[in-house]
Order: structure tokens, then C-alpha cells, then sequence
């Protein structure tokens, strides 16, 4: 890191030099020479290894410690993560070049996750002396206010545990006690999501969720411990359910993102099979990628997920603090295509892991800050038989 310059709101930019450690990508017929405990097997033609592109590396001893949220922001081509060792939120490219970062400081610790609304501000769920909270943030990291949620008609207090955004900039934040997803506008709740119908009321408490995603005006669920990813629409009623429990190939065993691409490929993180599954718009599965390992191109308890105006797929996770890009696999996007654009828009909508497309911010983010002058670096990963 060369130098950094601390502005008066707070934000310090860097200009320095970030590593992208591009690796030789994986097909699913070569071995990679890594410490797994045990490679994965082939399971057929639709589950795959991950063919890995680059893994992010920030410079010098500055690395994440702990990523915990991520987010794609399609409209300024930047992803952002929340890094919760640092408490901080930091911003790069799509190319994984720097942009710049900012802290907590004495307002928040460990973010959880975060949106870009349309307006290209930022909101971040964190920790604070309150517990946790959300932060709302200009596009040059300023503090700007906190959310206020209230609570539900049926009196109970909004414990935010996920957050999502929609075209509209209707915030929609999963509660982490009770199933169900509550909808504000302009800091009013407007409705109440339940995604938990088929459940007996003495066990909701016990139904587990992971982080919401709004794609082609759906809104996309995740129920880690029912195996499956709800799909509703804006107005709260269930449309779908994708995958099931289960083990094999097509099935969740603990879903804990979701991310869906312009075409309507709906991508599923699964944490406890380490991989990414696949589906279409209508749910039919397409096929998987990934496996449990600890060397690039592998994950091991990935919980993370996002993907860029480009299709490319990122993946995260808390272990040796990594976030690598990954491709598509060309069967899995053949497929997709094969099914036909069904009903999908022409004219714009929110996609992707909270990307509002249709919706352009005019101030480029850290628009006062200096220009950053960034170096790429390279190496390959071994590949061996």
C-alpha cells in the first residue's frame, strides 16, 4: 500500500496495488494439485468442478478478515464487501481493482449484509451498541442516518437479519427471529412477507433463512433448513419452490444465497454441499458446480454469492478469508438458454443480487476522491494430474 488519504467524511482512499491472482481455469476432467481431504466425485454430466477465473487478493497485510456480505452492483460495475475482521465496507471493480473503502468507526462493527438502492446510496446491516442495525451511507461512504423499522401490526419487534432492494428503492429486510421478510418504502412498512405458510406455529422459530434477493421483480428466499429457495412476487404472493432437500444433485441442503442473472438463471449457494446449484426461472434444475476444498478453484463453507454485469459468479466465504471468481459452466448457461426468455422484460427491473438495471446513478461513486493509479499483478495456479 502506498499512501492513504483520510477525507473529511470519513472515507480513506488508498492508491496502491491489487493483486488479482488469476489461475488457469478448472475443466471438470483436470485434478488440481490442492490439500483437499477428499476431491469430490464426478456425478454426471450436470454437477461439475468450479472453473475458476480470479481470486481477489487486496495488497499487502490489508487483506479481508472474515468477508460477510457481498453485494454486485450492476448499474456502476462494482462489488462491495463487508469486511467484518476490519469493520469495513470495501469497493472494487468488476476487474477486482480498488476503489476505495470505509470504516465503522465508532458507528458500527461486523456488517452483515448490504444494498446499492437506485440512488446509488448505501445502506449496511451491522452491528452497534443497539445491536444490529442499519446504517444508511451516501455513494462517498458518508453517514447519512439509520434506519428506523419499528415493528410489525401484529406487534413484534423488526430484528433485521438480511436486506434486499427493489427498483422501486423498497427496502425489504428479512427478520431473523421470525420467517418473514418486511417490506418499507420510504421508512414506512408497507407489508409483511411470511415465507414460512407450511409450517406448524410452534416451530417457526426454528426455520432458518439466509440472504434475500430481488431478481426481475421476484423476491428470492432462501430456507436453509426446509432445502429449498421460495419465490414470491412483489405483493407477497408464493409463486414457486426451488429444490428440495436432499444430497444429490438438483437438491439443497443448506441453501444460504441466491443470485440470478439477466437471462433468469436463478444460482443457489449451498453451504453444506459446497457448491452452486443451478436452476431456470421456473425452477427446473440445469446443473451445479463447485466442491469441498481449501485450495483456488474449491470451497469449503461458502456463504456468499453474487454476480457481476459480466455473469461472472462470486463466491465467498470466511475460511482462509476468500472470494473467488468463478464462470459459468457453458452447459449450464446453454441450458438456460435453450428455455427460452419466458416473460422476461425487455424494458429494465431490478436483477441479479439487488441490481437495479433500468435505474443510472449520475455521480460516480468517490467522485471528489483522487484518481486511484492500480497495477495489476498475475500468477497461475498448478494444475497436475
Amino acid at each position: 500500500m502506498a499512501g492513504r488519504l483520510e477525507r473529511e467524511s470519513g472515507m480513506v482512499r488508498r492508491i496502491g496495488t491489487v493483486a488479482l491472482i488469476l489461475v488457469a481455469t478448472i475443466a471438470p476432467t483436470s485434478s488440481v494439485i490442492a490439500q483437499e481431504t477428499a476431491a469430490p466425485p464426478v456425478l454426471g454430466p450436470r454437477a461439475v468442478r468450479a472453473e475458476l477465473l480470479q481470486e481477489i487478493q487486496l495488497p499487502g497485510t490489508d487483506h479481508f478478515l472474515r468477508p460477510s456480505a457481498l453485494f454486485a452492483d450492476r448499474n456502476a460495475h462494482e462489488i462491495l464487501i463487508g469486511d467484518q475482521g476490519h469493520n469495513r465496507v470495501v469497493i472494487l471493480d468488476e476487474n477486482g481493482t480498488y476503489r476505495g473503502e470505509f470504516y465503522g468507526q465508532d458507528r458500527f462493527t461486523s456488517p452483515q449484509d448490504l444494498v446499492v438502492e437506485p440512488d446509488g446510496t448505501i445502506d449496511v446491516l451491522a452491528g452497534t451498541r443497539e445491536g444490529l442495525r442499519i446504517l444508511h451511507y451516501d455513494f462517498d461512504g458518508r453517514f447519512l442516518n439509520e434506519r428506523a423499522l419499528g415493528t410489525t401490526p401484529d406487534g413484534r419487534e423488526v430484528q433485521p437479519g438480511a436486506l434486499a432492494i427493489d427498483s422501486q428503492g423498497r427496502l425489504y429486510v428479512r427478520d431473523r427471529v421470525w420467517p418473514q421478510v418486511c417490506v418499507y418504502r420510504d421508512g414506512t412498512l408497507e407489508r409483511v412477507i411470511e415465507f414460512a405458510g407450511d409450517v406448524p406455529d410452534d416451530r417457526l422459530v426454528e426455520v432458518g433463512a439466509g440472504r434475500i434477493t430481488i431478481a426481475h421483480d421476484l423476491l428470492y428466499i432462501p430456507v436453509s433448513t426446509l432445502g429449498t429457495v421460495k419465490v414470491f412476487d412483489l405483493d407477497g404472493r408464493l409463486l414457486r419452490a426451488m429444490g428440495d432437500l436432499g444430497s444429490t444433485p438438483g437438491q439443497l441442503a443448506l441453501p444460504v444465497d441466491v443470485a440470478v442473472t439477466g437471462d433468469g438463471l436463478v444460482l443457489v449457494l449451498d453451504q453444506n454441499r459446497f457448491n452452486v446449484v443451478c436452476y431456470s426461472a421456473e425452477g427446473a434444475f440445469l446443473g451445479e458446480f463447485g466442491g469441498k476444498g481449501i485450495s483456488p478453484g474449491w470451497f469449503y463453507r461458502p456463504s456468499l454469492l453474487a454476480i457481476d454485469s459480466g455473469n461472472r459468479v462470486y463466491v465467498g466465504q470466511v475460511y482462509a478469508n476468500r472470494l473467488q471468481i468463478c464462470r459459468i459452466p457453458d452447459f449450464i448457461a446453454q441450458g438456460n438458454r435453450n428455455l427460452g426468455e419466458r416473460g422476461r422484460r425487455e424494458d429494465g427491473g431490478s436483477v441479479g443480487n439487488g441490481f437495479i438495471q433500468g435505474s443510472k446513478v449520475d455521480a460516480p461513486r468517490f467522485a471528489r476522491a483522487v484518481e486511484l493509479v492500480v497495477t495489476m499483478q498475475s500468477r497461475t495456479c498448478e494444475i497436475g494430474g
